[in-house]
């Protein structure tokens, strides 16, 4: 008998971002298998083909985003948001993120999923920043107001479901989790479909993808360098605040393009030789980004560090953690044969075990366990 399902996803999906890419992935892998699911989130998009229904935003949703974690819940809402109408109606209640927990209706039984590890990413990226005031702040108190909140979720849910072997080690460890089988592993994933191939043109492109701003601003810093020691173009794609783009402007192989449509984003992978992801900093507990499954399923060679690489095979990406290093791997991608090589054995890998068609199976096997 197949069951009545309903995803809380408390996003906005007219944005396509890291928050909201996973829960539409398995909302489309589940009714690609026939099931009855039904998307919660905070602004339904009427071109996704999925039924939609829109829940009630907190106190403080009129806030700018710069006050605001992007296209999520606020933290200081989790005491005002209301409780979510009408899931008694369902069969089972599948909630992302911590903080979905506290606008379920009481005693209502649910299932965790949490694809990153929120309390140490945000204690590894903010303790690496600089000053001591923002990483005593950041990554003691902050911090620890977050543990408190996703162990409490975790202890009230079901089952919980991680993006990666790596993320379910670190939940067992920190919050000394007993029954390990409680925490099932269900892969970030993608509709490889929509990923065309890449040709390999003989000009070599660097594509660096941000956003550049607030966590992740040092990525901007790190393309600069490598601005300065490398002659080839080099492609910013994502967010970017005006006054930093301004700093690009006698940086001519740079070319910055912001934010792009999603079809335009996907091209563009498909068109660049190589990206470059220079994570330096350690970010155990971010999971397994798209940013990097994405590019893989064009087989678009990556090449990143070991701050990079958390949730994947390591054995199919080019990794080094100084500049030096990550140099000497660009250069080796300049021969045309090898990224050719490579990147078809990331294709290969994406093809497997990460579309949207086979992760849901992994998905279904949980529901119905």
């Amino acid at each position: 008998m197949k069951l009545k399902i309903a995803i809380v996803a408390p996003y906005d999906f007219n944005i396509m971002d890291g928050n909201t890419l996973r829960p539409l992935m398995q909302a489309t892998g589940l009714q690609f298998h026939k099931e009855d699911v039904t998307l919660f989130c905070l602004k339904k998009n009427k071109n996704l083909g999925i039924k939609q229904k829109e829940i009630n935003k907190g106190l403080f949703s009129f806030l700018p985003n710069s006050l605001r974690f992007k296209n999520s819940a606020f933290l200081f809402d989790l005491p005002f948001l209301k409780k979510i109408e009408g899931l008694e109606r369902f069969d089972l209640i599948h909630a992302h993120n911590y903080y979905s927990s506290y606008i379920l209706p009481k005693n209502l039984k649910f299932i965790l999923d949490l694809h990153t590890f929120k309390t140490n990413e945000v204690k590894n990226s903010y303790a690496q920043k600089k000053g001591l005031i923002p990483r005593l702040i950041a990554s003691s108190a902050f911090s620890y107001l977050i543990e408190r909140i996703e162990h409490a979720a975790i202890k009230k849910a079901e089952k919980v479901i991680v993006a990666g072997q790596n993320i379910k080690d670190q939940f067992i460890k920190t919050f000394k989790i007993k029954n390990k089988d409680k925490i099932s592993i269900v892969n970030n994933c993608l509709d490889m479909q929509r990923f065309r191939k890449n040709k390999y043109k003989n000009e070599f492109t660097i594509g660096i993808i941000g956003p550049f701003k607030h966590m992740n601003s040092e990525l901007l810093e790190h393309s600069i360098v490598f601005s300065n020691h490398i002659k080839e173009k080099i492609i910013l794609i994502g967010d970017i605040d005006e006054n930093d783009k301004n700093k690009l402007t006698d940086k001519k192989n740079i070319i910055c393009l912001g934010r792009l449509p999603d079809n335009e984003y996907r091209k563009l992978l498909s068109e660049v030789s190589v990206i470059l992801l220079p994570y330096f900093c350690l970010r155990q507990g971010g999971g397994l980004r798209n940013k990097l499954i994405e590019p893989a399923a064009c087989g678009t060679p990556v090449i990143t560090t070991h701050g990079g690489v958390e949730g994947f095979d390591k054995s199919l990406l080019l990794i080094g953690n100084t500049y030096n290093e990550l140099m000497v791997q660009i250069n080796r991608l300049k021969d045309k044969s090898s990224r050719i090589i490579i990147g078809n054995r990331l294709r290969q890998e994406i093809k497997n075990n990460y579309d949207f068609r086979s992760v849901s199976n992994k998905l279904i096997e949980v529901y119905y366990s």
